[in-house]
């Protein structure tokens, strides 16, 4: 298993989709874009053998912050000034690295937005899953997809681990079982030993009460006092002897009666 698990992480690392740049892009002039460097580490060795190396989903990976992205200003469609010479120039401004920023999370989309009387502040980023990426050092022009088979894979590798440890488990019970039948244990009895007082102090001391009291049953694991449940112990032995007397009666009245 654990050489069958490296697979993984090979696949993930050979196949990995990461970034550390991302375009710059208007919804106006096709073409015109710039390739930033991104301010700071989008991946390193762990995360590109991880599955969100495949930039498949927002699911394994934050994707536009990792993944081959493009940084979008939105300009005003629906004004003259989006054909005018000034948007243009403006755009060209803008399509500087160091002009503008991918915007914060959830933030309003006027900060994108180039109209006659405002310039955005910054720029909404957005994951890259269908342009061209060559610019952005992608060795493939489409988003990766975690392959079907290291899903089966965990699932067998899952599978195996349960059916061995069901039979580690059985064949850790049998041989427990057959210790215990091949060995005489604390285990296997208990002896009742009464009469030492409530002073005395060896009431717990099991070398004391192997030497004195029970040397032929062997070593004493195991010595507890008992206070409350004393009267019920005894109760219960007295009932055990007389269970036992009875029985012993009825056997020697039927082989009397028999005879």
């Amino acid at each position: 298993l654990s050489l069958i698990s490296i697979y993984p992480l090979a696949d993930n690392w050979y196949s990995e989709k990461f970034s550390h740049r991302y375009m710059v892009r208007t919804n106006l002039l096709e073409g015109q874009e710039a390739s930033c460097v991104r301010s700071y580490q989008s991946f390193n060795r762990i995360t590109s053998s991880s599955y969100g190396a495949h930039c498949s989903s927002p699911e394994h990976t934050n994707s536009v912050y990792s993944c081959a992205a493009s940084c979008l200003i939105d300009v005003d469609l629906s004004t003259p000034f989006a054909n005018s010479t000034n948007a243009s120039a403006a755009i060209a401004n803008l399509m500087d690295c160091k002009s503008v920023f991918p915007c914060k999370p959830d933030v309003n989309s006027s900060s994108y937005t180039l109209t006659s009387t405002s310039t955005p502040t910054c720029c909404n980023l957005v994951l890259d899953s269908t342009l061209n990426r060559t610019a952005l050092n992608v060795a493939s022009d489409n988003v990766g997809s975690v392959p079907t088979v290291q899903y089966w894979l965990l699932v067998v590798m899952l599978a195996v681990i349960l059916v061995w440890y069901a039979f580690l488990r059985r064949k850790q019970n049998s041989t427990a079982a057959n210790a215990n039948l091949a060995n005489v244990t604390p285990a296997d009895f208990t002896v009742h030993v009464k009469g030492l007082g409530l002073g005395t102090s060896h009431r717990e001391d099991r070398s004391y009460l192997t030497n004195n009291f029970a040397s032929r049953y062997g070593d004493v694991a195991s010595a507890v006092f008992t206070t409350n449940v004393g009267t019920y112990l005894r109760d219960e032995c007295e009932l055990q002897r007389l269970t036992e007397l009875e029985a012993e009666l009825e056997r020697l009245t039927s082989d009397t009666q028999a005879g």
